[in-house]
């Protein structure tokens, strides 16, 4: 009578339903409960990478210092640009941030412009997309502190 093609639509039926909601699921579950501690923990990487160069950006000052000192008297504004390079692998809640360090800092006096290094991502071939090798993602934030 066809009753035992029940069973089987019913677990194809079952089993659709949960590949499509566990994404989904995943995904609530990181919007509520793992953005924000997320971002905490990526904000305090990039304090630490800066705060762990700081002994570099002394010496950049030192060694501008009467440039400094003459366009501070002036009334020029004097910056120490500072570029933070973040790498963020994929995961099933979401990217997450793993690693922050500094690429590239300068003192810019007034009327100077910083130069804008390129920044290269990682190839992914065939092999990777074959083993499901988890992507990483190169981002840069630039930081302008005010001396």
């Amino acid at each position: 009578m066809g009753g035992g093609l029940v069973g089987p639509a019913l677990s194809g039926v079952v089993t659709a339903a949960w590949v499509i909601a566990v994404p989904l699921i995943k995904e609530w579950f990181a919007k509520n409960y793992l953005n924000d501690k997320w971002a905490a923990e990526a904000q305090a990487m990039v304090v630490r990478a800066i705060e762990s160069s700081v002994h570099l950006f002394n010496i950049a000052i030192i060694a501008r210092r009467t440039e400094i000192e003459r366009d501070k008297a002036a009334g020029r504004h004097v910056r120490l640009r500072v570029d933070v390079d973040t790498e963020w692998t994929d995961t099933d809640f979401g990217p997450a941030q793993t690693k922050a360090y500094v690429t590239y800092y300068s003192v810019l006096l007034e009327g100077e412009t910083a130069a804008d290094w390129p920044l290269f991502q990682k190839d992914y071939g065939f092999w990777d997309a074959l083993f499901h090798v988890a992507r990483v993602t190169l981002k840069r934030q630039t930081y302008y502190l005010t001396l």
